[in-house]
């Protein structure tokens, strides 16, 4: 009888690429502002973006057999779109503030 594989774990090495998005965040006119109407006493405005992104990477699958101790390691090449916010204050350049995978 074959021994069975189990998947150990799964990591992935898509980053998000945080100076790239805020970069195009400070270079695009885009950016949306929160109208003064919607401004809460003795809070300030900020200008948001959101953006998308996809970036490649790849995906490491572990497999591991507890009965003869066998580890298996595949790097299996993968693309994530992103979806990132960026904001600012008035007197500021964009930041990344979140980023979350679409995928």
């Amino acid at each position: 009888m074959k021994p069975t594989l189990f998947v150990s774990s799964v990591m992935s090495n898509i980053k998000l690429p945080k100076r790239k998005l805020e970069s195009f965040a400070n270079c695009s006119k885009k950016a949306r502002i929160f109208p003064d109407n919607l401004a809460l006493q003795g809070y300030e405005n900020i200008s948001w973006q959101f953006l998308n992104t996809s970036e490649k990477g790849n995906l490491r699958i572990v497999l591991s057999n507890e009965e003869d101790n066998k580890v298996i390691c595949l790097e299996i090449p993968a693309a994530a779109d992103f979806l990132a916010v960026c904001t600012k204050r008035p007197s500021e350049s964009f930041e990344l503030e979140f980023g979350i995978s679409l995928s």
